[in-house]
């Protein structure tokens, strides 16, 4: 990456808003329900632009260390939700299904235009890590491999089951595509589509 804020950064950045989003959304569930008293360890309260806050001597280490604190805060969050009550579950996936039914693609998106939202939205490290590669498209369908899963580790951190991740953003991919007459599946692991219904 370079050392001067470009396009590139903001897209990134806003990647790592969204999931702020959903850990918001996660505590407030959980502070509303009583389920958890002491928040603060998982919500950030930072909502500043990215040109006011971003160290810009070491560009790319900052946007590392608030991937991967997201990441922590979302993981642990969950674990300590679902800690006492497995089928809360229910809860934060409807967290994830609101947070994206807020930034829905438009009525009528194509299955690339809509994998492409999902691209721009979804917090799959840096770019330069190429999680995901596409295994197939058509006219009605984009099909995609995980080939490595970042989010992984910081679920075991946390003692938590790393499908839960996939689940909250099943969910929440669900929520982002509920006016387009598409769906979308996990067809295995780490394989991945999005099809007309």
């Amino acid at each position: 990456m370079s050392s001067f804020l470009g396009p590139i950064h903001y897209w990134l950045y806003n990647k790592i808003c969204l999931q702020e989003d959903l850990i918001r959304k996660g505590a407030e569930k959980a502070a509303a329900q009583g389920w958890l008293s002491d928040l603060s360890s998982y919500v950030s309260e930072e909502t500043r632009p990215l040109e006011q806050i971003i160290d810009t001597g070491n560009i790319h280490g900052w946007l590392q260390a608030r991937i991967s604190d997201s990441e922590d805060r979302l993981a642990r969050l969950c674990a300590a939700i679902l800690k006492d009550d497995p089928s809360r579950i229910k809860d934060l996936e409807e967290c994830g299904y609101e947070i994206g039914r807020g930034r829905r693609a438009q009525a009528g998106a194509s299955a690339e235009e809509a994998y492409r939202l999902l691209e721009d939205s979804l917090l799959n490290g840096m770019p330069c890590d190429r999680v995901n590669s596409v295994t197939d498209r058509g006219e009605d369908h984009v099909s995609w491999v995980r080939n490595q899963n970042l989010h992984s580790a910081y679920w075991v951190n946390a003692g938590a089951d790393p499908k839960v991740y996939d689940q909250l953003i099943g969910k929440l991919v669900e929520g982002m595509l509920s006016e387009t007459g598409l769906v979308y599946r996990a067809a295995g692991p780490d394989e991945f589509e999005i099809m007309a219904a």
